[in-house]
């Protein structure tokens, strides 16, 4: 709530939760407006529910789970793209991975490219996260709502969409949001993420892009996230996203 607070810009700010929580957030955060949650529970008709709920007057909006962070930089992020660009567009960035503790345990791998996306897609590789991605308020209006069938991939279907009916996306080199790896949390499941990773792709992107085209792009990935992959080796001796987010999921404390 800090980093959203910290905010120098008109933001419109909701909170999603059960009734029963409603009136203590309320107390506790009187400048948010608070929304009850809509059965079924869950992240993605939370979600739902919360754009609903959304008046009118807004150009872009963004979300953030309670246990994650908004980057200082993210408010620089916004201000580099004029509102009218940004009521179009799909503007994403840098993601710190974080424990329970705040330790930073280095960066998602992100590609600056959108041109690659669907190469990197077509090899398992996902070129963007979730956290401090913002969507233009026209995109929305194309897109429509979060498709509740999906546990975890539900973002990565919202803006693959966009991708694929054109709306532009645009990349900004700094930190915009950090992400807490800690156990129990549903990313965790990494079986059940890539069943649905390979689900949203093949029904987006069913034309594969040929192998050599697909080995191009993961080695120029490769290539430009090579301090990531090394700083996340340091940290927990683990390269892939996937294999990092079981691991932590499996602890009951990160060291």
């Amino acid at each position: 709530m800090d980093s959203i607070y910290r905010l120098r810009i008109p933001i419109h700010h909701l909170i999603i939760c059960p009734p029963a929580a409603a009136k203590g957030l309320a107390n506790r955060f009187p400048q948010s407006r608070i929304v009850h949650e809509s059965a079924p529970a869950g992240l993605y008709p939370a979600l739902n529910t919360g754009l609903e709920a959304c008046a009118d007057g807004w150009d872009c909006f963004t979300c953030l789970n309670d246990d994650d962070v908004l980057a200082p930089d993210f408010e620089s992020a916004l201000l580099r793209i004029p509102a009218d660009q940004l009521r179009h567009s799909v503007l994403y960035g840098r993601i710190r991975l974080i424990d329970e503790n705040n330790r930073s345990l280095g960066f998602m791998s992100v590609c600056p490219w959108p041109r690659l996306f669907a190469h990197l897609l077509a090899s398992g590789i996902s070129p963007m996260g979730q956290q401090g991605t913002v969507f233009g308020v026209e995109v929305l209006r194309k897109l429509g709502q979060f498709d509740t069938s999906l546990a975890v991939c539900a973002d990565l279907d919202f803006w693959l969409r966009a991708y694929c009916q054109g709306f532009r996306f645009a990349f900004y080199p700094n930190e915009i949001a950090r992400f807490r790896l800690h156990p129990g949390q549903i990313s965790g499941d990494t079986n059940r993420l890539e069943t649905e990773f390979r689900t949203v792709v093949c029904r987006h992107l069913p034309q594969r892009p040929g192998p050599f085209l697909q080995t191009a792009a993961r080695l120029a990935y490769y290539a430009l996230n090579f301090s990531v992959y090394l700083q996340r080796i340091l940290s927990t001796r683990k390269l892939r996203s996937y294999s990092l987010m079981q691991w932590a999921g499996a602890r009951n404390k990160i060291p």
